[in-house]
C-alpha cells in the first residue's frame, strides 16, 4: 500500500498533471523497491482564490502526503521526500520552501482493500542517501 496525494495551485494542464503523477510514483516505486504493481499518485488542483497561506507566503504551495505501510527506516523516507520533492520542483516550478511533505504511516491491520485487511507490508529498506 502507497498512496501519494499532491495538492497544488489549479493549472488545468492535464499533461503536465499526468507527466507530475508518472515522475512520483517512478520515484516512490524507485525509492521503496516497489514491484510496478503499487503505487498510487493523486493530484487534487484547488483554484488560487480557495487558497489560504501565512501572510508573504506563495499561495502557489504545494503539500505533499505520502500514506504507507509503517516500518521504513528513516533515510528512506528521507530519500523519498527529497525526491518527490525535486520532482515538484523542477516540473511545477515551485520554490523548494513552497512545498510541504507529511508522511503518515498505517499499520496494515488499519488498511483496507474492498472489504478485505490489506497485506502484509514489504521488509523495510536501507537505502544510502
Amino acid at each position: 500500500m502507497l498512496q501519494v496525494i499532491i495538492h497544488k495551485v489549479l493549472t488545468n494542464d492535464r499533461q503536465r498533471n499526468g507527466r507530475l503523477a508518472d515522475e512520483v510514483r517512478q520515484v516512490v516505486i524507485d525509492v521503496l523497491e516497489l514491484d510496478e504493481s503499487f503505487g498510487k499518485v493523486i493530484i487534487y488542483e484547488a483554484p488560487m482564490y480557495d487558497r489560504s497561506n501565512y501572510e508573504n507566503g506563495d499561495l502557489n504551495f504545494v503539500f505533499v502526503e505520502i500514506m504507507m505501510f509503517a516500518g521504513r527506516m528513516e533515510e528512506t523516507k528521507t530519500l523519498l521526500v527529497q525526491q518527490v520533492i525535486e520532482k515538484i520542483e523542477k516540473i511545477e516550478g515551485v520554490v523548494r520552501d513552497e512545498i510541504n511533505c507529511a508522511i503518515h504511516e498505517i499499520n496494515s491491520e488499519n488498511y483496507y482493500v474492498g472489504k478485505e485487511i490489506a497485506t502484509t507490508p514489504p521488509s523495510p529498506t536501507i537505502k544510502s542517501l
